[in-house]
Protein backbone atom coordinates (compact mmCIF):
# COMPACT_ATOMS: atom_id res chain seq x y z
CA UNK A 1 0.00 0.00 0.00
CA UNK A 2 2.77 2.45 0.92
CA UNK A 3 4.54 1.74 -2.37
CA UNK A 4 1.39 2.74 -4.26
CA UNK A 5 1.19 6.03 -2.35
CA UNK A 6 4.83 6.83 -3.10
CA UNK A 7 4.41 5.93 -6.77
CA UNK A 8 1.37 8.23 -7.03
CA UNK A 9 3.30 11.05 -5.32
CA UNK A 10 6.15 10.65 -7.80
CA UNK A 11 3.69 10.81 -10.71
CA UNK A 12 2.22 14.01 -9.26
CA UNK A 13 5.72 15.48 -8.85
CA UNK A 14 6.68 14.55 -12.40
CA UNK A 15 3.52 16.31 -13.68
CA UNK A 16 4.37 19.46 -11.71
CA UNK A 17 7.93 19.72 -13.06
CA UNK A 18 7.21 18.47 -16.59
CA UNK A 19 7.09 22.05 -17.91
CA UNK A 20 10.79 22.46 -17.09
CA UNK A 21 12.99 20.41 -19.47
CA UNK A 22 15.83 20.37 -16.90
CA UNK A 23 13.68 18.18 -14.64
CA UNK A 24 11.90 15.95 -17.19
CA UNK A 25 13.20 12.38 -16.61
CA UNK A 26 16.06 13.91 -14.61
CA UNK A 27 14.89 13.84 -10.97
CA UNK A 28 17.63 12.86 -8.52
CA UNK A 29 16.15 13.63 -5.09
CA UNK A 30 12.83 14.68 -3.57
CA UNK A 31 12.48 16.20 -0.09
CA UNK A 32 9.04 16.53 1.50
CA UNK A 33 8.47 19.23 4.10
CA UNK A 34 5.46 18.17 6.11
CA UNK A 35 3.31 19.25 9.02
CA UNK A 36 1.58 16.61 11.15
CA UNK A 37 -1.69 17.58 12.82
CA UNK A 38 -4.31 15.27 14.35
CA UNK A 39 -2.83 12.12 12.80
CA UNK A 40 -2.71 13.62 9.30
CA UNK A 41 0.42 14.58 7.44
CA UNK A 42 0.03 17.64 5.26
CA UNK A 43 2.69 18.31 2.67
CA UNK A 44 3.70 21.93 3.02
CA UNK A 45 6.38 22.11 0.33
CA UNK A 46 8.32 19.70 -1.80
CA UNK A 47 11.85 20.36 -3.07
CA UNK A 48 12.90 18.49 -6.20
CA UNK A 49 16.59 18.30 -7.16
CA UNK A 50 17.74 17.25 -10.61
CA UNK A 51 20.92 15.29 -11.35
CA UNK A 52 22.84 18.53 -12.03
CA UNK A 53 22.00 19.89 -8.56
CA UNK A 54 19.36 22.45 -9.60
CA UNK A 55 16.49 22.71 -7.11
CA UNK A 56 12.85 23.53 -7.68
CA UNK A 57 10.27 24.06 -4.94
CA UNK A 58 6.73 22.92 -5.66
CA UNK A 59 3.48 22.59 -3.71
CA UNK A 60 1.47 19.40 -4.01
CA UNK A 61 -1.32 20.25 -1.56
CA UNK A 62 -1.72 16.63 -0.44
CA UNK A 63 -2.88 15.41 2.95
CA UNK A 64 -2.10 11.84 3.97
CA UNK A 65 -3.82 9.94 6.77
CA UNK A 66 -1.42 8.34 9.25
CA UNK A 67 -1.78 4.59 9.54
Amino acid sequence: MQDLVIMQLMKDIEKKVSDDPEFTDNIDMVVFMTKITDGRMKMVNTVVTNKQGKRKEITLGKTLKNG
